[in-house]
Protein backbone atom coordinates (compact mmCIF):
# COMPACT_ATOMS: atom_id res chain seq x y z
CA UNK A 1 0.00 0.00 0.00
CA UNK A 2 1.68 3.36 -1.18
CA UNK A 3 1.48 6.23 2.01
CA UNK A 4 1.54 9.54 1.37
CA UNK A 5 4.36 11.83 3.10
CA UNK A 6 1.80 13.71 5.11
CA UNK A 7 -1.28 12.61 7.00
CA UNK A 8 -3.87 13.80 8.51
CA UNK A 9 -3.86 14.34 12.58
CA UNK A 10 -6.02 15.78 15.18
CA UNK A 11 -4.84 16.79 18.56
CA UNK A 12 -7.19 17.39 21.31
CA UNK A 13 -6.18 18.64 24.46
CA UNK A 14 -7.76 17.26 27.39
CA UNK A 15 -8.21 18.50 31.07
CA UNK A 16 -6.94 16.01 33.76
CA UNK A 17 -10.73 15.62 35.15
CA UNK A 18 -11.29 13.98 31.74
CA UNK A 19 -8.58 11.55 32.14
CA UNK A 20 -9.87 7.92 32.07
CA UNK A 21 -6.39 6.11 31.71
CA UNK A 22 -4.35 4.93 34.25
CA UNK A 23 -1.67 7.55 35.03
CA UNK A 24 0.72 8.59 38.37
CA UNK A 25 0.95 11.48 40.48
CA UNK A 26 3.38 12.84 37.96
CA UNK A 27 1.24 13.12 35.02
CA UNK A 28 0.39 16.87 34.78
CA UNK A 29 -2.15 17.33 31.09
CA UNK A 30 -2.59 14.95 28.31
CA UNK A 31 -3.29 15.23 24.52
CA UNK A 32 -5.35 12.91 22.48
CA UNK A 33 -4.35 11.94 19.14
CA UNK A 34 -6.52 10.72 16.27
CA UNK A 35 -4.58 10.05 13.15
CA UNK A 36 -5.51 8.48 9.60
CA UNK A 37 -9.07 9.07 10.42
CA UNK A 38 -11.48 10.41 7.81
CA UNK A 39 -15.00 10.43 6.77
CA UNK A 40 -14.84 6.52 5.85
CA UNK A 41 -13.84 6.12 9.39
CA UNK A 42 -10.02 4.97 7.79
CA UNK A 43 -8.43 4.97 10.98
CA UNK A 44 -4.22 4.29 10.90
CA UNK A 45 -3.74 4.52 14.54
CA UNK A 46 -6.16 1.91 15.96
CA UNK A 47 -4.68 0.57 18.93
CA UNK A 48 -7.54 -1.12 20.93
CA UNK A 49 -5.52 -4.60 22.02
CA UNK A 50 -8.57 -6.03 23.44
CA UNK A 51 -9.75 -6.86 20.12
CA UNK A 52 -5.65 -7.78 18.76
CA UNK A 53 -5.16 -4.60 16.70
CA UNK A 54 -2.15 -2.93 16.49
CA UNK A 55 -0.04 0.51 16.27
CA UNK A 56 0.73 1.44 12.85
CA UNK A 57 4.54 1.88 12.65
CA UNK A 58 6.70 4.11 10.20
CA UNK A 59 10.39 3.74 9.35
CA UNK A 60 10.70 7.43 9.52
CA UNK A 61 9.79 9.66 13.03
CA UNK A 62 6.73 11.53 13.07
CA UNK A 63 8.12 15.10 13.98
CA UNK A 64 5.61 15.95 17.02
CA UNK A 65 5.16 19.05 18.49
CA UNK A 66 3.05 19.79 21.65
CA UNK A 67 2.44 22.76 24.00
CA UNK A 68 1.54 22.38 27.69
CA UNK A 69 -1.22 25.00 29.03
CA UNK A 70 -0.45 25.10 32.83
CA UNK A 71 -3.99 26.58 33.09
CA UNK A 72 -6.17 24.12 30.77
CA UNK A 73 -3.67 20.70 31.41
CA UNK A 74 -3.51 20.61 35.49
CA UNK A 75 -6.52 20.62 37.15
CA UNK A 76 -5.01 21.25 40.54
CA UNK A 77 -2.78 23.95 39.35
CA UNK A 78 0.63 22.95 40.71
CA UNK A 79 3.74 24.35 40.45
CA UNK A 80 5.45 21.69 38.39
CA UNK A 81 7.45 22.14 34.73
CA UNK A 82 6.65 19.52 32.06
CA UNK A 83 10.19 17.57 31.99
CA UNK A 84 8.82 14.35 29.44
CA UNK A 85 6.22 12.58 27.38
CA UNK A 86 4.61 9.26 27.78
CA UNK A 87 2.59 7.68 25.00
CA UNK A 88 -0.66 5.52 25.50
CA UNK A 89 -0.65 2.63 23.37
CA UNK A 90 -3.50 1.13 24.60
CA UNK A 91 -2.45 -0.57 28.05
CA UNK A 92 0.10 1.76 29.19
CA UNK A 93 1.77 4.20 29.54
CA UNK A 94 4.94 4.41 27.84
CA UNK A 95 8.07 7.01 28.17
CA UNK A 96 9.25 7.78 24.83
CA UNK A 97 12.64 9.18 24.48
CA UNK A 98 14.41 11.86 22.88
CA UNK A 99 12.09 14.63 24.13
CA UNK A 100 13.24 18.08 24.08
CA UNK A 101 11.94 21.16 25.86
CA UNK A 102 11.77 25.08 24.93
CA UNK A 103 10.09 26.32 27.65
CA UNK A 104 6.41 24.75 27.74
CA UNK A 105 6.87 23.29 23.99
CA UNK A 106 8.18 19.49 23.57
CA UNK A 107 9.51 18.25 20.68
CA UNK A 108 10.34 14.80 19.70
CA UNK A 109 9.88 12.25 16.80
CA UNK A 110 8.09 8.92 16.96
CA UNK A 111 7.59 6.01 14.87
CA UNK A 112 4.54 5.00 16.57
CA UNK A 113 1.68 6.42 16.57
CA UNK A 114 -0.01 6.88 20.15
CA UNK A 115 -3.63 7.53 21.28
CA UNK A 116 -2.95 9.73 23.59
CA UNK A 117 0.19 11.71 24.85
CA UNK A 118 0.70 12.91 28.41
CA UNK A 119 3.15 14.76 30.20
CA UNK A 120 5.67 14.10 32.76
CA UNK A 121 5.89 16.95 35.57
CA UNK A 122 8.51 18.07 38.38
CA UNK A 123 8.22 20.02 41.32
CA UNK A 124 9.35 23.36 40.03
CA UNK A 125 12.79 25.39 41.49
CA UNK A 126 11.82 25.93 44.95
CA UNK A 127 10.84 29.37 46.25
CA UNK A 128 13.35 31.73 48.68
CA UNK A 129 12.30 31.52 52.07
CA UNK A 130 9.31 34.67 52.35
CA UNK A 131 8.49 34.23 48.61
CA UNK A 132 4.78 33.17 47.99
CA UNK A 133 3.78 31.73 44.57
CA UNK A 134 1.31 33.28 42.51
CA UNK A 135 -1.89 30.76 41.97
CA UNK A 136 -2.61 30.69 37.97
CA UNK A 137 -5.71 30.42 37.81
CA UNK A 138 -8.26 32.88 36.41
CA UNK A 139 -11.73 32.55 35.66
CA UNK A 140 -12.39 30.51 32.68
CA UNK A 141 -15.24 28.55 30.75
CA UNK A 142 -13.29 26.72 28.10
CA UNK A 143 -14.97 25.19 24.80
CA UNK A 144 -17.24 22.09 25.32
CA UNK A 145 -15.72 18.63 24.12
CA UNK A 146 -17.01 16.87 22.24
CA UNK A 147 -18.52 19.85 19.62
CA UNK A 148 -20.29 19.16 18.05
CA UNK A 149 -21.55 16.37 19.78
CA UNK A 150 -24.40 13.57 20.32
CA UNK A 151 -25.90 13.57 22.58
CA UNK A 152 -23.48 13.88 25.34
CA UNK A 153 -20.81 16.36 26.03
CA UNK A 154 -18.37 17.77 28.85
CA UNK A 155 -18.44 21.69 29.70
CA UNK A 156 -15.47 22.71 31.81
CA UNK A 157 -14.77 25.41 33.98
CA UNK A 158 -12.04 26.78 36.08
CA UNK A 159 -12.34 29.31 39.35
CA UNK A 160 -10.46 31.40 41.01
CA UNK A 161 -12.28 31.62 44.42
CA UNK A 162 -15.24 29.90 45.87
CA UNK A 163 -18.38 31.41 44.57
CA UNK A 164 -22.56 30.31 44.03
CA UNK A 165 -22.54 29.29 40.11
CA UNK A 166 -25.04 28.63 37.70
CA UNK A 167 -24.30 26.39 34.74
CA UNK A 168 -27.25 27.05 32.00
CA UNK A 169 -27.76 25.95 28.18
CA UNK A 170 -29.92 28.48 26.23
CA UNK A 171 -31.30 27.75 22.49
CA UNK A 172 -31.10 30.09 19.75
CA UNK A 173 -33.97 31.90 20.66
CA UNK A 174 -31.88 32.67 24.39
CA UNK A 175 -34.91 29.78 25.94
CA UNK A 176 -33.79 28.12 28.77
CA UNK A 177 -33.39 24.53 28.13
CA UNK A 178 -31.61 23.39 31.22
CA UNK A 179 -29.40 24.18 34.28
CA UNK A 180 -26.86 22.32 34.26
CA UNK A 181 -25.06 23.68 37.90
CA UNK A 182 -26.64 25.68 40.89
CA UNK A 183 -25.40 26.03 43.42
CA UNK A 184 -21.36 26.91 45.67
CA UNK A 185 -18.37 25.76 44.45
CA UNK A 186 -15.06 25.69 45.32
CA UNK A 187 -11.80 27.35 43.95
CA UNK A 188 -10.48 25.00 41.14
CA UNK A 189 -11.43 23.26 37.57
CA UNK A 190 -15.03 21.36 37.62
CA UNK A 191 -16.99 20.24 35.02
CA UNK A 192 -20.30 18.91 34.32
CA UNK A 193 -22.25 16.50 31.71
CA UNK A 194 -24.95 17.47 29.24
CA UNK A 195 -27.44 14.72 28.05
CA UNK A 196 -29.10 15.99 25.33
CA UNK A 197 -30.58 13.23 23.95
CA UNK A 198 -34.04 15.03 24.44
CA UNK A 199 -32.78 17.84 22.37
CA UNK A 200 -33.16 18.69 18.83
CA UNK A 201 -30.10 19.78 16.59
CA UNK A 202 -29.21 23.02 16.18
CA UNK A 203 -27.08 25.45 18.24
CA UNK A 204 -26.87 25.87 21.73
CA UNK A 205 -25.17 28.19 24.13
CA UNK A 206 -23.87 27.95 27.73
CA UNK A 207 -23.34 30.66 30.06
CA UNK A 208 -21.88 30.47 33.50
CA UNK A 209 -22.57 33.36 36.19
CA UNK A 210 -20.77 33.43 38.90
CA UNK A 211 -18.85 36.17 41.37
CA UNK A 212 -16.06 36.73 39.03
CA UNK A 213 -18.05 37.82 36.31
CA UNK A 214 -20.31 35.61 33.35
CA UNK A 215 -19.20 33.92 30.26
CA UNK A 216 -20.94 32.11 27.41
CA UNK A 217 -19.86 30.12 24.87
CA UNK A 218 -21.76 27.98 22.03
CA UNK A 219 -22.17 24.67 20.96
CA UNK A 220 -23.66 22.68 18.62
CA UNK A 221 -25.99 19.35 18.63
CA UNK A 222 -25.66 17.01 15.25
CA UNK A 223 -27.97 13.97 15.14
Amino acid sequence: MMMPDSIYCRIDEMPMDSLIHPHDSTMIGWCRAQMGSDSMHFDLMNCDSSHGNHQMGFIRGLQCLLHWDSLWCDSTHRSWRPVGIKGWDGTDWTPIQGVTFDADNAQFATTTLYSAFGFIGAPAAPLSVGEKSPLPIQFTLLQNYPNPFNPTTTISFVLPAESPVTLKIVNALGEAVTTLVSGTLSAGSHYAKWNAATASSGMYFYSLHTNAGVQTRKLILLK
